[in-house]
């Protein structure tokens, strides 16, 4: 399943504003307030207002995540 334009901007107004409200999303996203729900309602992790460092969160998979030495640390190195 692909991601709508739609839905892409909302996860990124969530990520950007983790203290964020249903209807702080539906302003700020153009969308309905059942819309917002349904997509609020996704979210399955309880700490997702916590922000993340690039090392312990990936979009897309786990498969930089599963390596010893993730690419971004060996090039620091």
């Amino acid at each position: 399943m692909t991601m709508t334009q739609t839905e892409e901007r909302c996860w990124q107004h969530l990520l950007a504003n983790r203290d964020a409200t249903i209807e702080d999303v539906v302003l700020n996203c153009d969308v309905s307030l059942g819309y917002a729900e349904e997509l609020m309602a996704r979210i399955s992790s309880p700490n997702w207002r916590e922000p993340v460092s690039a090392l312990e969160g990936q979009v897309g998979g786990s498969h930089y995540k599963d390596m010893e030495v993730q690419p971004w640390q060996a090039m620091e190195a």
